[in-house]
């Protein structure tokens, strides 16, 4: 029989959704009493998978987003994955020989026992040092020191005279919030830094543990905006990245944090010029105790914290070498837990025994657990911890989903007639038990096709969550219509309704009935239109054809299958009307042979006299009026000019143009116009697609 749209012989036959879930008639039941296999009564309808589907989705959105709700807010769980993620980092850090562009001089314990005091720093030593450092002709200077008090006047007086005339730049630390000082060590701040060049020297630290792995280049809402690597990066010559970014560690060539040359802050007078020449030079503190911090290398065994201006040299490295580390942002943790619950989700709906799907969630984590550790530095990894809370999650919700289905078919098996067949057949059945039988009889039915226009295109760019309910709710109303006006739904083949009317029980108004369906699904697809574009979705028009005449109509199929169908020309030719509205620009289109069994109950405007793609013989095709609209002046006017065509065509020229000029949005008067216009004549048209 006619299973396609637009009459195409030879589709499979389909399901369709009804009132109680998917349901269709009879098509894909068992004939007869005899019981089904397991593997038969496991077959689920189109709602069903639907709905599973949608469970699988939820579930493993729910799993990811407690994992990750767990990871950002679950103290314990943050504390393992910030260990796991440091260990990984250090174990990956990559080994560089020594950097031959920075050079750390440091305020070791040695520096301050020879001073005779040890805070503040002597500013009279520093000066000297720095008269020293300057005439070793380095690149640029930063110093890690906050010079926010006073010391010996003299001293002070002569370490800004040194730095006001350093002929490379130097810069100076600042503290931005929330470093807080005292008013009166913050105006000291300020006035000793005037005319110099500021940056601050605040690290970004992590509020979990207090470790230090990203760096914040720039704080724009600050008094001074810039921090001290991202100011030398600038004096040198390197433009500096804006937003905040994972620190890039470095190990040094035997393996230890930091391939960076460190020297004591007096030895500077001693080193040979050639191994500050050139070189960006950052002072700070390197004593034990002083100015220390977390890092991802303090996760090692025996490692402890890394002094601030050692910190500094890493992230200058990066910004000079122009590596800024990637990361994971949130949004990529996000996806990676998004992908770990659907394999948890996907593994549980594999047809597999408890005890091998424990096995392959094991070898999963198992690879994912060592695959992590395995990869080089500066790829993202997932979160290990709540990516093993994601599968686990999506892996036992999904499991729950599935025997929720397993237990649904063993239900759809106990009730499948009264769950998958419609109504009236079940009722019809119920009467006549006999009729379960293989068979058909002939009598005149009439068959009702429509068709949503350019779904197909709309599928394949409409999301699943948004397409599935869309279409469900559609076929919903679509299906009660049919229902509503005694119609029988013989399938839906996706978005395209197939129903018929006089059958399985007999209907003495089944052409009336059947067009006062195609008015109602008309009148309820218009208004779905109009709503769905106001959500923003364009539906295509809704198109319908429907046609009057006998068909073999029962039950046919073999002994294991069977679909209560009905085939024949009428069947054929009622696909064809529906897409023969796309010639026409109507919506609805009626054979003669229908409106002449009406019986009055509606009223009609001729088409013409087509003859459809296929066929030798002409149909006579009508649009049927809403019931407000047959005496009106359009419809007057319009059977006017169409009686002129039908007559030979004298004068029917300058009518349509009237009619067209008056009523531009008349598809049927336009249709005319256009093919007078041609140099057709009369009423008879040939389609030449379906």
């Amino acid at each position: 029989m006619v299973r396609g749209r637009g009459a195409s012989e030879g589709v499979s036959p389909q399901t369709r959704s009804g009132d109680n879930g998917p349901v269709g008639l009879p098509n894909g039941q068992q004939g007869g009493t005899k019981p089904r296999t397991r593997r038969e009564a496991a077959i689920t309808s189109v709602r069903e998978r639907v709905q599973d589907g949608a469970l699988l989705v939820v579930v493993a959105l729910l799993a990811a987003g407690v994992a990750y709700g767990l990871r950002v807010g679950f103290w314990p769980l943050q504390v393992m994955e910030t260990w796991l993620d440091d260990f990984r980092a250090a174990h990956a850090a990559p080994i560089m020989p020594l950097n031959e562009d920075i050079v750390i001089l440091g305020m070791a314990d040695s520096t301050l026992d020879a001073l005779p005091y040890r805070s503040p720093l002597d500013r009279g030593f520093l000066a000297d040092v720095l008269s020293a450092l300057l005439a070793k002709k380095p690149r640029a200077i930063g110093i890690d020191i906050l010079f926010d008090q006073p010391t010996e006047p003299e001293k002070d007086a002569r370490l800004k005279a040194v730095l006001a005339d350093a002929p490379v730049p130097v810069i100076m630390a600042w503290a931005n919030p929330p470093v807080v000082l005292s008013p009166r060590r913050q105006a000291y701040l300020s006035e000793f830094l005037s005319g110099l060049h500021p940056a601050y020297v605040n690290l970004q630290v992590d509020k979990i543990d207090g470790g230090i792995r990203k760096a914040r280049p720039a704080m724009p809402d600050q008094p001074v905006s810039v921090s001290l690597v991202a100011a030398l990066a600038s004096a040198v010559g390197v433009t500096p990245p804006t937003e905040p970014h994972l620190i890039e560690y470095r190990r040094g060539p035997d393996g230890a944090a930091g391939p960076f040359r460190v020297f004591p802050l007096q030895a500077v007078p001693l080193l040979p010029e050639s191994w500050l020449a050139g070189k960006i030079v950052l002072i700070g503190a390197t004593a034990a105790g002083t100015d220390r911090h977390p890092t991802p290398f303090s996760s090692l065994p025996g490692a402890g914290k890394m002094p601030g201006v050692e910190i500094h040299a890493h992230v200058l490295a990066q910004y000079l070498d122009g590596q800024t580390a990637a990361g994971s942002g949130a949004y990529i943790r996000v996806v990676m837990l998004l992908v770990a619950a659907a394999l948890g989700v996907g593994l549980a709906a594999l047809p597999l025994a408890l005890a091998w799907r424990v096995a392959a969630g094991l070898g999963i984590l198992v690879v994912v657990w060592v695959g992590v550790f395995l990869l080089p530095g500066g790829v993202p990894v997932p979160p290990l911890g709540a990516t093993t809370l994601a599968f686990l999650g999506g892996l036992g919700g999904g499991g729950a989903v599935i025997g929720r289905r397993v237990r649904a078919q063993r239900r759809f098996i106990r009730d499948a007639f009264s769950k998958y067949v419609s109504p009236q057949i079940v009722a019809n059945l119920e009467r006549h038990p006999e009729r379960l039988a293989l068979g058909g009889e002939r009598r005149v039915v009439t068959y009702l096709f429509s068709d949503l226009a350019n779904f197909t295109t709309l599928s394949e760019a409409t999301p699943p969550e948004v397409l599935v309910p869309l279409l469900n709710d559609y076929l919903d109303h679509m299906v009660a219509l049919v229902r509503d006006h005694n119609g029988t739904v013989d399938k839906i083949i996706g978005d395209a309704v197939v129903a018929m009317f006089g059958a399985p029980d007999d209907d003495p108004s089944h052409a009336a009935n059947a067009v006062a369906c195609a008015l109602a699904m008309n009148a309820f697809a218009r208004g779905y239109e109009a709503r769905k574009a106001d959500e923003g979705i364009t539906l295509g028009k809704t198109r319908i054809g429907v046609n009057t005449g006998p068909a073999t109509v029962g039950n046919f199929g073999g002994s294991a299958f069977f679909d209560y169908t009905a085939f024949g020309d009428t069947v054929n030719t009622a696909a064809r009307l529906e897409g023969a509205n796309k010639s026409f620009g109507t919506r609805v289109a009626v054979s003669r042979t229908t409106a002449d069994l009406c019986d009055g109950a509606h009223a009609f405007r001729p088409v013409g006299e087509i003859r459809l793609k296929g066929k030798t013989e002409t149909v006579g095709v009508l649009e049927p009026l809403e019931a407000a609209t047959p005496g009106s002046a359009p419809v007057a006017a319009y059977a006017a000019a169409y009686a002129a065509l039908d007559g030979g065509g004298e004068g029917a020229l300058a009518l349509f143009q009237a009619l067209v000029r008056d009523h531009p949005d008349d598809p049927l008067a336009a249709l005319h116009l256009a093919r007078l216009q041609a140099g057709e004549t009369g009423t008879e048209m040939t389609l030449t697609s379906k």
